[in-house]
């Protein structure tokens, strides 16, 4: 039986350290031996050094890459053991390009959770392109089968909707570009930026190249990862302006709303009943409060074609999915049948929505079930699990084919 290798390393909330034990999980019901090599206790070298040894490893997957950087005798691991490493990304790849850059060497392969991602990969240069095969991959989800049994009808949930993600003041994050030593590519931030508050389905690398053709910008090459990082600022931005505007809104409302995560009590909103703001809460914790949710909002304005572990996770938990609109969304879901969507710039469209629903008890149940039915049976890990395999499994055989046609000639 051949061995996938799981790295596992740190990350906020420890989220994708529960991805990585839900998706070894996942590898483990395909006929695979699954190890997870934790970077953050000791001895893990050793640990890998003893599995490396003694077992055939089908092929590496890290978490946002993290692994990547594994090298033998000063070359790359996957390089010497001509075995597949994916760094499988679950936030936009601007914000691991750093890791990425280390790596770009054979075997790698980049999944990417939104199509656009990938798009932007080769906007960063051929270089990119030629280093790495990449894939579409979203988000997958797990919940344990008992919080599935003992899911609630919507009219026994007390909390109408339900909110979990940080916070950070947006108008900080601008200052910061303003405030910059390059007064060029702080103006450039600020078009972009408000250019992405208004183009709601263009992704940023799109309205960025928009941007410095409009504005005669060529970019050195001194300059052009400075610029990409300042981009992690401007996409932070638009995140969290849109975050605040909804949560603003959602205040003036008459439903109960529970938010869980750092940085909201910086908005300084007026106490009602009926409006919570909470500390930070585990991940599974948040999953059990998807039970008690009839909606679990989704605001993720900057995916424009990818899925979002919540809106499975809530969708398994019963609790239907109400999320910015994004056509990846659109393809596999129904808007009123199995999902709810709403444009991130029509607030008014989303009290529509809201009031729609939230008064019929029984149209919120059957979207639940529908959602259910679709997460079950094709967003789960076990889903992205046999993604990776299949993935894995086509590049293999392409890298042979190459190899024959190399000694052939």
């Amino acid at each position: 039986m051949e061995t996938i290798i799981v790295f596992k390393g740190s990350s906020q909330y420890d989220v994708l350290r529960y991805f990585a034990n839900d998706l070894a999980r996942a590898f483990g019901k395909f006929n695979y031996e699954v190890e997870i090599i934790d970077l953050n206790q000791d001895h893990w070298d050793e640990k890998l050094i003893s599995i490396l040894g003694s077992k055939k490893v089908a092929f590496f997957v890290g978490l946002n890459g993290v692994g990547i950087q594994m090298d033998l005798n000063g070359e790359s691991l996957f390089t010497n053991m001509k075995t597949p490493f994916v760094a499988y990304l679950v936030d936009h790849p601007m914000y691991h390009i750093n890791r990425l850059e280390s790596a770009m060497h054979n075997n790698v392969i980049v999944s990417c959770m939104d199509v656009e991602h990938i798009n932007y990969l080769r906007h960063m240069g051929a270089e990119f392109a030629r280093a790495f095969t990449t894939l579409f991959i979203p988000h997958g989800s797990y919940v344990n089968k008992n919080d599935l049994i003992s899911a609630k009808q919507s009219a026994d949930r007390p909390i109408d909707i339900l909110f979990a993600g940080s916070y950070i003041d947006p108008d900080e994050i601008r200052s910061k570009w303003k405030n910059s030593s390059s007064s060029i590519l702080g103006k450039v931030a600020d078009a972009i930026a408000e250019e992405a508050l208004e183009s709601e389905c263009v992704p940023i690398h799109e309205i960025t190249k928009k941007i410095l053709v409009d504005k005669g910008i060529l970019l050195s090459d001194s300059l052009h990862l400075e610029f990409w990082h300042l981009l992690m600022s401007v996409d932070s931005y638009v995140r969290n302006k849109i975050r605040r505007d909804i949560i603003e809104h959602l205040h003036t409302l008459e439903y109960r709303v529970d938010i869980f995560g750092n940085g909201w009590d910086q908005l300084n909103l007026a106490s009602r009943a009926n409006f919570l703001i909470n500390n930070n809460m585990s991940f599974l914790g948040i999953q059990k409060k998807m039970k008690e949710a009839k909606m679990t909002l989704n605001i993720t304005p900057t995916i424009h074609a990818g899925g979002h572990e919540r809106i499975f996770t809530s969708m398994l938990m019963g609790s239907v999915a109400l999320s910015t609109n994004n056509r990846y969304l659109r393809t596999n879901f129904k808007h009123g049948e199995s999902i709810l969507l709403f444009s991130s710039k029509n607030m008014n469209e989303l009290s529509r929505v809201l009031e729609e629903h939230l008064k019929n008890t029984e149209k919120l149940n059957i979207i639940a079930q529908n959602g259910k039915e679709i997460a079950s049976g094709e967003h789960t890990w076990e889903n992205r699990a046999l993604e990776i395999i299949e993935s894995v499994r086509m590049y293999t055989l392409l890298q042979k084919t190459k190899e024959t046609r190399m000694q052939q000639k």
